[in-house]
């Protein structure tokens, strides 16, 4: 298909053409035709919109390994992520282990998310994964990891307000949070590559409800939740050492509160 295939299409029509979205399924993204040559992408589940000219979506429909997805991200400044996910637009989009969550087709709001929200103003929802994910990581990772998870059914975590460099950490900060506002879920990060081994999805005796917390307590030692995160992971001895490194990299702070 070429972009002047495009032309004097609408919105539902191009997304349904390329993308196989069926207009009358409730979805978390949409194409609104703006002009003769752009649309505008609304995806809710990443809470952004943007416009898209008819050849970036032709080009976004090609994308089939992740030799493609690194070209396409490189050319509409998405900064792909390791072991799956992107950053775009002051929000990440990271693979999240996760298996009790509902099937995808309840999922169909924001209200049916698990989110958090620090006072910091970042922002963090538990979900399936976007049209973009699926498109920039997981059919790409599906072609190389057969064993892996339909791409539509990949959970993952969106991160909101972040600048890039502190991904890393803003995603342990919400894994923390989020652990402990469910408990019931079962969080992890890892690579996409895991996927495939994970359990499918469970019938809990009593279903953990979606909703979101508000106003939790930032921080900027990121790296002392991260091994606080990693010792909660770890069998006892190597939960010790980890959270030895918790003590450690706090360690400053003690002495001055002395």
């Amino acid at each position: 298909m070429l972009p002047d295939d495009l032309n004097d299409k609408d919105g539902p029509t191009i997304a349904q053409e390329l993308f196989g979205r069926d207009p009358e399924t409730p979805s978390w993204w949409s194409l609104e035709r703006i002009n003769n040559k752009h649309l505008e992408w609304k995806d809710n589940r990443l809470g952004l919109s943007w416009k898209v000219t008819h050849g970036l979506l032709v080009a976004l429909r090609e994308v089939s390994t992740p030799e493609d997805a690194a070209s396409f991200a490189l050319s509409n400044k998405i900064h792909l992520l390791p072991n799956g996910g992107f950053y775009f637009r002051n929000t990440a989009e990271i693979l999240i282990h996760c298996n009790e969550i509902p099937a995808p087709e309840q999922v169909t709001t924001p209200d049916d998310l698990y989110g958090i929200s620090t006072t910091a103003n970042m922002e963090a929802t538990i979900g399936y994964s976007s049209q973009l994910f699926v498109r920039l990581v997981g059919s790409p990772m599906a072609e190389i990891n057969k064993g892996a998870q339909e791409p539509f059914s990949i959970r993952t975590i969106v991160i909101s307000h972040i600048e890039k460099e502190q991904v890393g950490g803003a995603a342990e900060l919400a894994l923390y949070h989020l652990r402990k506002k469910f408990p019931g879920l079962s969080l992890s990060f890892g690579p996409f590559s895991d996927t495939g081994s994970m359990p499918g999805l469970l019938d809990l005796e009593h279903p953990i409800s979606p909703m979101r917390f508000e106003n939790l307590l930032s921080t900027d030692r990121t790296e002392a939740i991260a091994f606080y995160n990693r010792a909660l992971e770890s069998p006892p001895i190597p939960g010790f050492l980890y959270y030895y490194r918790v003590l450690e990299s706090c360690f400053d702070d003690i002495l001055r509160a002395c």
